[in-house]
Formats: structure tokens, C-alpha cells, sequence
């Protein structure tokens, strides 16, 4: 291997470990296990240091724990490096009102909600922040606190499965998945994750359907599209092969069939052109 491969083979292994450390740090986040997952994200932090979703787990882990002086930096940086992702701007604006520093606070949330209008958290807290200036503090609403919980459990479910699924655990990370969509089945994400699963099986019409289903519910989510894409191209490549047999199959029972050596030739022209030569 070339050392240009060698490098590149060194930085899937530390994404794959990265990824894996942050989706425990989110199960042990999700948990209530704040120290557990500062301690896996620090580790997906050293791996990946300039990730910025990887920036806000540690962040969080760091808030829960409360140690929000050693937060801020790292939230900061995540912000730095990635402006225009709304969980940057909310959980940096969670430590400011933690910091006592409710302008600043309000002015982050207030962004997490220009680049996610439908950022409900966002929403909700921004929306008590400025009801109390007026001293009108609203109920607490039991249809959001229901849903908050849904959320909570099916993220626990999901970040689990995206670890097993880096362990090559396809079975339990399938598992995992399918009950994250069974609580929240409107979460891009969840569906996504389950795409990439299917992929990894080969079973590219399960995973096609998957990552079409994460692009209607978010028709920009890039992610999905090139997954789809990539399964696609490799379903293609599948019934390419799978044609082409029954194809030689064809000319097996009926060697003159012009119309399967044709269509044999052109699935496969260098392959069958050498094979005519012969």
C-alpha cells in the first residue's frame, strides 16, 4: 500500500472509532450517566478533534457533569467550526444561561431557530426566557414532556444501535433501530442509520427504501442522498451480474440466441469479447 492509502485506511480507523465512542457517550448522555459519557466523547474528541458534533457531545457530558467553565471553550470552537448547525448554537446558549448571561443565551437560541425554525427545544426554552422578563411563567405542557420522554428513549435506542452497528453487530443494531423509528418514526436520522445497516447486508431494496423515506422527511439531508445514491449503484451492479448470468444461462440452452449474446456483450463487452476471441 502506497502511503497516501495507508493514511487513508488510518483515518477511517479513527472515524469508526470515534464514531463508535460518541454513540456510547450519547447512550451513557441519554442515561442520565454524565461521567461515563464525558469520558467516551473525550476519547471520540481525541480521535476527531475537529468534529463539531463530536465537540457538542463533549460539551453536553461536560454541562452535565457541571463543569460548565471547561463547556464553553469546546462549545465555542464548535460553533466556531460549524456556524450554521442549530445544536451548536442551543447547547452553548445552555451554558451562557447556566453562566447567568441570559442575553447572550437568548441570542443563540434565537440562531438555533433561524437555521431550525422547527427546533421545538429551542422554542420552548427561548419562549420561557422571555416570558420570564415578563414574569409570566406558563404550565408545564404534559403533551411535551410525553413527547420529550418518546424523544429521550428512542436517541437511547438509536445511538445503541449505531454502536453495535460500528461493532459489525448487525443483528442487535438492527434491533435497536427498528424500535428508535417504532418511538419516533419521523426522525431522518433514524431512518438513515437504518439504510446504512440494510446496505452493509446487501439487502440494497430495504436500504433504498429507508433512505427515501429520510429524504421525505428532510429533502436536503445530504447524508441520505449519496447513501441512496451509493445503493442504488450497487443494487445496479448486483442486477447487472445477476442479468448477465441468466443471460449466459440463456446461451447455455440456445448458443445462437443472438438477442442474449448482444445483450450479454453490452452488459459485459470487454469480459465477452475476450471470451469470443478464445
Amino acid at each position: 500500500m502506497t502511503d497516501s492509502q495507508n493514511e487513508q485506511c488510518d483515518k477511517e480507523l479513527r472515524d469508526g472509532l470515534a464514531t463508535e465512542h460518541f454513540s456510547y457517550g450519547h447512550v451513557y448522555l441519554d442515561q442520565d450517566d454524565s461521567e461515563r459519557a464525558r469520558e467516551e466523547f473525550t476519547l471520540a474528541a481525541e480521535l476527531s478533534p475537529d468534529n463539531s458534533t463530536v465537540l457538542i457531545g463533549l460539551g453536553r457530558s461536560l454541562l452535565a457533569c457541571g463543569r460548565t467553565g471547561e463547556a464553553l471553550p469546546i462549545l465555542e470552537k464548535a460553533v466556531s467550526i460549524n456556524a450554521h448547525y442549530a445544536d451548536g448554537h442551543f447547547h452553548l446558549a445552555q451554558v451562557y444561561l447556566e453562566n447567568d448571561e441570559r442575553d447572550k443565551a437568548i441570542d443563540h437560541f434565537k440562531e438555533a431557530l433561524n437555521i431550525n425554525p422547527r427546533y421545538n427545544a429551542a422554542s420552548a426554552v427561548l419562549s420561557r426566557l422571555l416570558q420570564d422578563r415578563n414574569h409570566d411563567i406558563p404550565e408545564p405542557d404534559a403533551g411535551k414532556m410525553e413527547h420529550d420522554k418518546l424523544s429521550r428513549q428512542a436517541n437511547t435506542h438509536f445511538h445503541l444501535g449505531t454502536a453495535l452497528l460500528q461493532k459489525n453487530l448487525l443483528q442487535e443494531a438492527l434491533a435497536e433501530l427498528k424500535q428508535a423509528i417504532a418511538l419516533c418514526p419521523h426522525y431522518p436520522d433514524f431512518h438513515n442509520r437504518l439504510g446504512e445497516l440494510y446496505r452493509k447486508r446487501e439487502l440494497y431494496h430495504l436500504a433504498e427504501e429507508e433512505f427515501r423515506l429520510a429524504l421525505k422527511l428532510n429533502p436536503r439531508y445530504m447524508a441520505a442522498t449519496l447513501n441512496l445514491a451509493k445503493a442504488l449503484q450497487n443494487h445496479a451492479t448486483v442486477l447487472s451480474q445477476q442479468a448477465a448470468d441468466t443471460f449466459r444461462l440463456t446461451l447455455e440452452l440456445d448458443a445462437g440466441n443472438a438477442q442474449a449474446q448482444a445483450a450479454l456483450e453490452a452488459l459485459c463487452p470487454h469480459v465477452e469479447s475476450s471470451e469470443s476471441r478464445t
